[in-house]
């Protein structure tokens, strides 16, 4: 059997190293600045697949939300 080997890569509770957030759980960056940073070249690629993670998934809740908002509200609930 072999050995189970964790994710390598960042995470949300790492800080950010850079900026006005310096210090902060990436978690805890907002999304806009997130993707600011993505946007530069001197951003490394690990962090930028983190944010594409991040804003994916921030993306995709929205879309549920909304999907989910539109059923009530076509079904009459409230």
């Amino acid at each position: 059997m072999g050995s189970v080997v964790p994710e390598k890569g960042i995470k949300d509770d790492d800080p950010i190293a850079f900026g006005k957030h310096k210090g902060k759980p990436l978690k805890d960056v907002p999304l806009g600045y997130l993707s600011w940073a993505a946007k530069q070249k001197w951003c490394k690629p690990d962090l930028k697949k983190y944010i594409a993670k991040r804003l994916l998934v921030h993306v995709s809740d929205k879309q549920l939300k909304r999907a989910v908002t539109y059923l009530r509200k076509k079904h009459g609930h409230t």
